[in-house]
Order: C-alpha cells, then structure tokens, then sequence
C-alpha cells in the first residue's frame, strides 16, 4: 500500500467501524483517514478497535460535508478515486 493514499469514510456507523479502518490502514501502510459527517474518532470503541492504528485515528481529518473535504484537500495530482457503499438492509 501506499502512503499517498486517502481513505474516506462517508458518515460512518459506530465508531468502532472508525477504529476497524484505522486499523486496517496502519496494518497496509495506507497514509490518511478522512471522514465525512459526524465522527467520534476518539472514544472508548474506536481506539478499542485500533488497536496499533491510534495515531491515524489522532491525525484524522473530520467535515461536515463532502464539500468542505473536497475544498479543503490538497490537490493530489493525477489519482484513481474508488467508491464502494454497502447494500441496503432488507
């Protein structure tokens, strides 16, 4: 993994999902968390699920929208953007 790389999460579940992705990233050496929405990067169940990956969780950026991310962010370059989105409960 690169890390250049930007994860982004668009109004997170839990912070537990928070915790889970920063972990992740630290285990693959992804660079940057940013989140969109509402986001509790610092309690009880994100850093639980951390683990190793607290110091991405400590440098995570928080918008309000995806507006504000996107004008707030530097310009990168050329890049790939990658969405993905979970189904919808049935």
């Amino acid at each position: 993994m690169s890390s250049n790389l930007r994860i982004i999460m668009v109004r997170p579940r839990g912070s537990g999902n928070i915790g889970s992705v920063a972990r992740a990233m630290k285990n693959l050496g992804a660079g940057e968390l940013a989140i969109v929405g509402k986001a509790r990067t610092q309690s009880f169940w994100a850093k639980a699920m951390a683990v190793h990956g607290r110091d991405i969780l400590a440098d995570a950026f928080v918008k309000r929208s995806a507006t504000a991310l996107w004008s707030s962010a530097q310009p990168a370059g050329p890049g790939c953007i990658v969405a993905t989105a979970k189904r919808p409960a049935k």
